[in-house]
């Protein structure tokens, strides 16, 4: 009897500490670093990614979609699109088709400039990567780039990890990188207009539309990037 009160008051003790040990610890203190809003906001974008990734909704031939229902999904949950944009990534002498030189006028044959992609997700309806596509289309968050065909599994990545691991071979010399990210083109459009875009054929966005969304090489839009960062530190 006496080894069972004991045991009594001890976990009654335990369960008046318990409470209070945990109040301690999850109170942080003056020197903790406080998550930043864009980290949980990246987190909250991702979740909503990670279900679409694995839906029955994916479609592995249409890239435009697959990023209009990740705005519609964001939408629906009423989180915020101002930091998201869609980009289309695509080769810089495709406007050549509807603007040939004045020596390929006659050249009815001449073909669509593809792009590589070397670490694609591996789907029934494509060839085991590398593959060629003729665009592609991803969504950024704070310059953190969301693919549903990155790989067989969601992940969120910096921009320059992206296009690193996505476009380059890992044979790759830093010249040859740097000569395909002055050719490979993007055009950052913002999401909210997108939505309000859509659907438009993909090729309305693959050639010149003057100031309306600016084409910047992949160079310069990495740049961009870094320049901001330092800015904001």
């Amino acid at each position: 009897m006496k080894i069972i009160k004991t045991l009594v008051y001890t976990l009654l003790f335990v369960a008046f500490l318990l409470p209070h040990s945990l109040s301690f610890a999850a109170a942080p203190t003056p020197g903790d670093e406080q998550p930043k809003m864009e980290k949980m906001e990246e987190q909250d974008y991702f979740l909503i990614f990670r279900k679409l990734f694995f839906s029955t909704t994916y479609n592995s031939l249409k890239c435009q979609d697959n990023i209009y229902r990740l705005l519609k999904a964001i939408n629906v949950q009423r989180k915020n699109l101002e930091n998201v944009k869609v980009i289309f990534i695509f080769d810089k002498y495709h406007y050549k088709i509807l603007n040939p030189e004045p020596n390929q006028i006659l050249d009815q044959s001449i073909n669509r400039p593809s792009i590589t992609l070397y670490k694609t997700r591996i789907v029934p309806t494509r060839d085991m990567p590398p593959n060629k596509f003729r665009y592609h289309v991803v969504a950024s968050v704070n310059d953190q780039i969301l693919d549903f065909d990155y790989s067989d599994s969601p992940v969120i990545l910096p921009a320059d990890e992206y296009f690193k691991n996505m476009f380059t071979p890992r044979s790759s010399s830093s010249d040859q990188r740097n000569s395909l990210f002055n050719r490979l083109t993007i055009r950052a459009i913002p999401a909210d207009e997108y939505m309000n875009r859509h659907p438009r054929h993909p090729s309305y966005y693959l050639y010149n539309l003057g100031e309306k969304y600016h084409a910047s090489s992949v160079t310069d839009y990495l740049k961009s990037i870094l320049f901001f960062l330092d800015n904001q530190q």
